[in-house]
């Protein structure tokens, strides 16, 4: 995934195995297996600013990257096992769990959400209101919690939509879907706090 990056170039993130080279900045994931986050920024001219990775020994995955008109960057995805974003550690219920982290400017690490149960659980997008709060779209596997809230899965997974507040507590989160599959691809919001998402269902879905 990719967006624009205030001074005028982008930001990038994504998955990368073993040693990963972005212009003259390196990152390693430890082993050719083992698939782990980046975020990197690029400057107008091409030139790669900076790199950051993410993860650990199993595999993780950024899908989307936004940045706030303050300089602060929000990533999302997933993360299996134990995996650190610079000095913060995470560790998941089970297999996949979600994360949304917010980064500064310069790629440092403020904190790291995450929400999931005993299934795969995964964020998709990001949408930015004008008041700078951030909305998520992805799915669950089955029943997983976010914080304090735990919601519930119809067992083969569910579309979600989650709002946070830029220091990272969740307003609420909602579940969408049918008794099959269900995604959350990506979302916009509008400055007024409307999102509009798509993905797909399977079956009859609510």
């Amino acid at each position: 995934s990719i967006t624009p990056e205030l001074s005028g170039g982008v930001l990038m993130v994504g998955t990368f195995a073993d040693l990963a080279t972005f212009g003259t900045q390196t990152v390693n994931s430890g082993s050719f297996g083992n698939f782990d986050i980046y975020l990197a920024k690029y400057l107008p001219d091409g030139t790669c600013s900076w790199v950051k990775k993410a993860g650990g020994p199993t595999d993780d995955k950024a899908n989307a990257v936004r940045q706030l008109p303050g300089g602060a960057i929000f990533v999302t995805g997933f993360f299996q096992g134990t995996a650190a974003f610079g000095t913060i550690n995470v560790t998941s219920v089970f297999n996949y769990d979600f994360f949304l982290a917010k980064y500064d400017a310069t790629g440092n690490i403020a904190w790291v959400q995450q929400g999931g149960g005993n299934g795969n659980d995964m964020g998709n997008s990001i949408g930015i209101d004008a008041s700078s709060n951030i909305y998520v779209t992805g799915f669950i596997g089955d029943t997983a919690t976010f914080g304090t809230t735990t919601i519930f899965d119809n067992e083969y997974g569910s579309i979600i939509v989650a709002k946070y507040t830029n220091g990272g507590a969740l307003q609420w989160i909602k579940t969408a879907g049918s008794f099959v599959d269900d995604t959350g691809y990506d979302i916009a919001t509008d400055a007024g706090g409307s999102s509009y998402v798509t993905g797909y269902v399977s079956g009859n879905a609510s």
